[in-house]
């Protein structure tokens, strides 16, 4: 009941117009070679795209998709303008065969890597805002330009093969470090990685920066521990877990932008904006939890696993901008406060049987089921 399949070669807006009222999280498309410009603009519903054969996406094709998580497909030659903006939860596409990336075809999303063979020129800005990228290969690539330190702020790994200009800020130039394989060129005045590299998913990197603040956080006391691993996340740590802690204090991991998983057996309370901005978290784990505050989780764009089964309080915009929640369970909260689920796109049902009081007005396109509405 939650997967759409699509049998044409060529696929279209017109195409999905008969589905607009219906709730599929997966699109199987065996045949597809083309994807029109628009066709999915907007989707929030998809998750998983399966198309072995897709070859080309045209001009905003899946902009605005902000719950794709996966595009499965090996034969991807051209993404056309905005092809895949606004993904905010895409991180895995094969672009090994891609020859045309348009402008911000892939900005705003959350690419950990981009390895390709084949492109040999590029527009300046294809993907700009993909905080957890930290690998950048190109075979053929000629120039590569990045303008703004703020969009790559992970970025630890360079490779160009035949590339004959890097034009990075200075910041950038003093975190990246370039593959011995590389270009001559581009190896100038740069450090040199001199191992053949492989990608290894680590909840630490090790750098000395990072060994630093590991060595104070298994010193320090539970006062400063939620500081210290703020500036984790805020690197490369992916993932926390806290065993002893009961609260989560205001802000401690707010703009954390590599965080993924959160895991705090005991935590009671997650205080204002504990988790403000954390986009790329996907899941929170506490049976415990009961308190909620403001803006908690407002903008954890992938946040799609988080039990609220002991939840008694919920705070104002503490789930605003959720767009990957779908089912929500409260059978102990008694009101929805004002803008807690604005904005969560892919949220279908709200299932509470002690609601009282509904103050937010997006829930009126939602299902609540309450006994006491």
């Amino acid at each position: 009941h939650n997967t759409l399949f699509l049998s044409k070669a060529q696929i279209t807006k017109q195409d999905l117009d008969p589905f607009k009222d219906h709730t599929y999280f997966n699109v199987i498309a065996p045949f597809a070679e083309v994807v029109e410009e628009e066709a999915f603009y907007d989707n929030n519903n998809i998750r998983y795209l399966y198309c072995p054969l897709l070859s080309v996406v045209e001009q905003s094709a899946f902009q605005q998709c902000q719950n794709l998580f996966v595009v499965v497909g090996n034969s991807i030659t051209q993404i056309k303008k905005c092809g895949f903006e606004h993904c905010f939860n895409l991180a895995k596409i094969n672009l090994q065969n891609v020859e045309v990336f348009g402008k911000d075809a892939l900005s705003y999303c959350a690419l950990q890597r981009i390895e390709n063979k084949v492109c040999q020129q590029m527009e300046e800005s294809v993907f700009e805002e993909n905080p957890q990228l930290d690998i950048i290969s190109f075979d053929n690539l000629e120039k590569l330009m990045i303008k703004n330190y703020k969009q790559l702020t992970n970025l630890k790994y360079v490779r160009l093969l035949n590339a004959q200009s890097l034009e990075l800020p200075q910041n950038l130039n003093k975190q990246i470090q370039i593959s011995e394989d590389s270009s001559s060129i581009i190896k100038q005045n740069r450090q040199i990685y001199s191992e053949p590299y492989q990608h290894v998913d680590t909840y630490f990197n090790t750098s000395n920066d990072c060994k630093l603040l590991i060595d104070q956080l298994i010193q320090s006391g539970r006062a400063e521990k939620q500081q210290l691993l703020r500036q984790l996340t805020s690197k490369t740590l992916k993932g926390v877990i806290l065993v002893k802690e009961t609260i989560i204090r205001e802000s401690a991991f707010e703009r954390s932008d590599s965080l993924n998983f959160f895991i705090g057996p005991n935590i009671e309370e997650v205080q204002d904006n504990g988790f403000l901005e954390c986009f790329f978290l996907r899941s929170f784990y506490s049976k415990k939890l009961k308190i909620i505050g403001n803006s908690s989780f407002q903008h954890c764009n992938s946040l799609s696993m988080i039990d609220l089964s002991n939840v008694e309080e919920l705070g104002q915009s503490s789930f605003l901008a959720c767009y990957s929640l779908v089912n929500v369970r409260l059978p102990k909260v008694k009101e929805i406060p004002k803008y807690c689920f604005s904005n969560a796109k892919g949220l279908q049902q709200i299932i509470g049987e002690n609601i009282e009081t509904v103050e937010e007005p997006d829930c009126q396109s939602i299902n609540i089921v309450s006994n006491k509405l």
